[in-house]
């Protein structure tokens, strides 16, 4: 089953989602490709922001929006991490990406 990771946003915390993905990228090794949804535009360069298709106050909208995108992407499971949630050390990714997934 293939897995994403989904970051929801809103533009006042643009920067605070950047950091968070910075830190998936430093503290995860191997993760599965990162989407952001409720941003008008990427943050860094290479990030893949889904369309925001709705009002950004409408946040579960966009989510379920977001869902909807990667579903059609192929992934069957999405780890839901919020902006203001970002990794502090070492995550486990031999259970991250192999365990938890199946």
């Amino acid at each position: 089953m293939n897995t994403c990771i989904l970051i929801p946003s809103y533009e006042k915390y643009r920067v605070l989602a950047g950091f968070t993905a910075s830190q998936i990228d430093r503290c995860w090794r191997d993760h599965p490709p990162i989407f952001f949804c409720g941003l008008s535009a990427p943050i860094r360069a290479g990030d893949t922001t889904l369309s925001l298709r709705r009002d950004s106050a409408d946040w579960i909208g966009i989510l379920s929006d977001a869902v909807h995108d990667v579903r059609e992407k192929g992934f069957g499971s999405v780890y839901l991490i919020l902006d203001d949630h970002p990794p502090l050390g070492p995550c486990r990714f031999d259970i991250l990406n192999k365990v938890l997934p199946q």
